[in-house]
């Protein structure tokens, strides 16, 4: 759940404009999710 939270505050931080492109980031935390789930956290 950790995990799960901060990658939601990164990604709201990413679409934001803290990332130079926002498509990627979105893209990336799509990703990471679906690690996560993967790993069963």
């Amino acid at each position: 759940m950790a995990a799960a939270m901060k990658l939601v505050a990164a990604l709201n931080a990413d679409v934001k404009g803290a990332a130079a492109d926002p498509e990627y980031a979105l893209e990336a935390a799509v990703r990471t999710v679906a690690e996560l789930v993967a790993k069963g956290r």
